[in-house]
This record gives structure tokens, sequence and C-alpha cells, in this order.
């Protein structure tokens, strides 16, 4: 449950209460599944990458006037916000794209690829702290605390020898 706020990596600052539940099943899941191939840590992390990807599409969709400028009072705080939220749901979708092709494929490019994708994200969530700090100050509890998964599963990358024995391709980095 502990990884609740951090599979919720979208744009508000309110968790959906079943969030919970779904890092709780992944975790249940990724203990039984731990002598597999892809299970213990490496299942829960692509569980949260999943599940945080798909919260975060429910929440877009929950609530998308957010994302429209009728919704704003301001012109510039839309913008501003726009422009902090668009690059990191977009660096979302690649992470999520990313590992699920690592899955698929088992090649170690789809690794580095993540590798990447993940820095960017957390650069991206980086960005959206300090416009936080300045402009959305409700927001700031929820956006620091999305930054420690994207750390994490970046850190596991390259220090997990399970991770590195999961790929195929002998070309590690």
């Amino acid at each position: 449950m502990i990884m609740t706020f951090f599979a919720l990596l979208a744009a508000t600052a309110s968790a959906p209460p079943n969030a919970g539940s779904f890092a709780l099943l992944g975790a249940i899941v990724a203990a039984v599944r731990c002598k597999h191939a892809i299970g213990g840590w490496l299942f829960f992390f692509m569980w949260q990458v999943f599940i945080g990807f798909g919260l975060a599409a429910v929440q877009v969709a929950r609530d998308w006037r957010t994302y429209t400028p009728a919704g704003w009072s301001g012109s510039n705080l839309y913008l501003i916000y726009i422009m902090a939220m668009a690059p990191r749901l977009t660096a979302l979708f690649g992470v999520t794209i990313a590992s699920f092709m690592l899955l698929r494929m088992s090649d170690w490019s789809w690794a580095m690829l993540l590798r990447t994708v993940l820095i960017i994200y957390i650069f991206f969530v980086g960005v959206s702290i300090a416009v936080d700090c300045v402009y959305f100050p409700a927001d700031l509890a929820i956006n620091c605390a999305s930054l420690l998964f994207p750390s994490v599963l970046l850190a596991y990358t390259y220090q997990s020898q399970r991770f590195r024995k999961s790929i195929s391709d002998a070309r590690m980095g």
C-alpha cells in the first residue's frame, strides 16, 4: 500500500480511492510470483507502471475540464499548468510503452530506453514541482511523492541482478 501514491503519477493531488487496493493486489501477486522470471520486485514495479498509467488516464478523463481553457479563470495559469503537465504525462506514456515492450521483447535496448524515459520523466516531475511551488501549492505533496517511485525503479534497473538476468540480450550496460 505504500506505493499507492507512487503508482498515481497523474496531474491532480487526489488519488482515486481504489489506488491502494490495486497496489496491494500487485504486492500479493508479486509475492506469489517471486520464483518466476517476471516476479517479485520486477513484477511489482511493472504492475505499478501499468496501474499508475491506467489510474492517470482515468483521472485525466475524470478531470478533463482541468485540461481545457474553459476550466480556468485565467489563461496564464492554464498555460503554465498545461506546459508543466503535458510533457510529464507524455513521459509517463513513454515509460508505460517502454515497460510493455521490455516485457514483450526482453531486449536490452528496451531496458536502456526505459532508463532514458524514466530520467526524462523524473526531470519533468521536477519541473512540475518547481511550478507547484509557485502556482499550485496544493499539488506539491503528491508531486513530491511521485518522484520516489520512478527514482526507485530507475535504481532497480541499474542495481538488480534479477533485472539483468530477465533481459535476454547479452549487450547489458
